[in-house]
């Protein structure tokens, strides 16, 4: 089995982008000059999931989703 990673709230999860693309993740990718396009962030047991009373390690990342 891998190693385990601690995720902590505040950490950051960056997306590469992929083959189907929309005209604005290129763009983000060629500005940067970076693989990545998107990112998400770490928040574990939040007080705002009732479920956090059953499990306080709850791990989550929360990210933007959108349409243009």
């Amino acid at each position: 089995m891998g190693k385990q990673l601690k995720m902590r709230t505040g950490d950051m999860v960056l997306y590469p982008g992929g083959p189907d693309d929309a005209w604005y993740d290129t763009l983000i990718e060629d500005a940067t000059h970076s693989p990545y396009e998107h990112i998400g962030v770490v928040v574990v047991a939040p007080p705002f999931d009732p479920g956090c009373e059953t499990d306080p390690d709850g791990v989550y990342v929360m990210q933007t989703v959108g349409e243009w």
